[in-house]
């Protein structure tokens, strides 16, 4: 495969693109047709074979330009000196030929070589730019070119060839250093988006700055795509069955054993139904926020969602998702405009009584129940038998609570005694802790 092709896929990867194997050798290909020669002919055809939406080719485009920049330094080839230097020294290293004579595609050819033989790719820090840099020009061949100016030095007669090959060499370390700087600034701003996100996906979602939820949406949609895609693939090889031998052998008795009738085992998934209930006061609000989020972009392996909040009181707001972007109906029940929630003291037994009285028909043998809230019930009566009746008639009842395991029954966290009615209770306080929770939803079983 064409290695520059290759490290420019994985600069837009890590950039935020999706760039796929039968893309990267599409794009190959189409550089095997048209060459390096033509600078917009080249950024036409791998824009039509890697960037596949408007926001991608935006990414595109700045990675292009960035990558496939050669750093020379503009001027005009200059062809004065090399027959000089042949005589005075005889053969001149390759390297002081190319910047004698200004040969800058020469030059550049071999920036990039040297460049990829280095790995470059790998640069991280602005403390390895230096380095860098001083193996790029030992792979071109620097050394050779010191030689030749200690040579030229030497004689009086070759003043200006030193002088020539100085300034040159003074230009080509710029040149490179220039090069080593595009290279950090390319791979280390792409490197530091993932760097970015995967310190986002360990810290608590209640630490969250606002100036970080665009950002963090984008994470939650692509994990939850990430989960679409695992858990269909499943779905469909599941669907193909395998053969039931037992049944297959007795379907077939009257055949004398030929097997003219077979019969599958077919592995059943079942795409739960959901109902959520969510505590939606200031110290969960967040989490909830991204636990919604999660929650409602999974839809393409729930059955049904129903969602209910609460802080004093309890309501459902399914049908604000049904009318709403995801968005802004996360927005509208935070802000509890029009819904009839109670913002005053959070209660977990009016909240499970509100759901027992008015909601109870919402959960079946089908129906997981999802919990999610810190159990602190600011020492009312926590209600543990409405729980106890909401598990009976569900398939299951799962609780996230947001809090360190070991808060639990501190204060008052009435959480160890609704511990018994969970078939499941975890902490959950950061989108690793979501992911982990949607793998264990999306393989319940009756």
């Amino acid at each position: 495969m064409d290695r520059a092709i290759e490290d420019f896929v994985l600069v837009l990867r890590r950039s935020g693109v999706a760039v796929s194997t039968s893309e990267t050798l599409d794009a190959v290909r189409a550089v095997e047709n048209i060459g390096y020669s033509d600078r917009e002919v080249l950024r036409g055809a791998l824009a039509a074979t890697l960037a596949k939406s408007p926001q991608n080719r935006v990414v595109f485009d700045r990675c292009f330009e960035r990558f496939f920049s050669t750093g020379l330094p503009p001027g005009e080839p200059n062809h004065g000196h090399r027959q000089s230097g042949e005589e005075l020294y005889g053969e001149l290293s390759q390297l002081s030929q190319m910047v004698l004579n200004g040969d800058r595609g020469g030059l550049a050819i071999a920036m990039q070589r040297a460049s990829r033989e280095v790995n470059v790719s790998n640069i991280r820090f602005v403390t390895q730019k230096s380095a860098y840099t001083q193996k790029i020009l030992r792979r071109m061949g620097f050394q050779e070119l010191n030689r030749d100016i200690l040579a030229a030095g030497a004689t009086e007669e070759s003043v200006a060839l030193y002088n020539r090959l100085s300034h040159a060499k003074n230009e080509l370390f710029r040149m490179v250093r220039n090069h080593v700087e595009e290279q950090l600034d390319l791979y280390a701003l792409s490197a530091s988006h993932g760097m970015l996100e995967h310190d986002l996906a360990d810290t608590r979602l209640s630490h969250v700055e606002e100036r970080d939820f665009a950002r963090m949406h984008a994470i939650v949609r692509k994990l939850a795509a990430k989960l679409n895609t695992v858990y269909s693939r499943k779905c469909k090889a599941a669907k193909r069955g395998r053969l039931d031998f037992k049944k297959t052998l007795r379907g077939n008795i009257a055949h004398q054993g030929c097997l003219f009738a077979t019969r599958w085992k077919m592995k059943k998934i079942d795409r739960p139904n959901v109902v959520a209930i969510c505590d939606i006061s200031r110290s969960v609000q967040t989490v909830s926020r991204f636990f919604l989020l999660f929650l409602y972009a999974l839809t393409e392996m729930l059955a049904q969602i129903r969602t209910f909040v609460f802080c004093s009181n309890l309501v459902e707001v399914s049908d604000i998702f049904d009318k709403h972007s995801l968005t802004r109906a996360i927005s509208m029940i935070e802000s509890g405009d029009d819904l009839g929630i109670g913002f005053g003291l959070t209660d977990y037994g009016r909240a499970l009584a509100d759901f027992k009285r008015k909601h109870l028909a919402a959960v079946s043998q089908k129906t997981t129940v999802i919990l999610i809230g810190d159990a602190r019930n600011n020492y009312d009566d926590p209600n543990v038998e409405s729980l106890k009746l909401i598990r009976q008639k569900s398939r299951k009842l799962f609780w996230l609570n947001v809090e360190n395991r070991r808060k639990w029954g501190s204060g008052d966290s009435e959480m160890l005694k609704y511990l018994p009615c969970c078939d499941l209770a975890m902490e959950c306080n950061t989108l690793r802790h979501l992911e982990k929770f949607a793998h264990k939803l999306l393989k319940v079983r009756p």
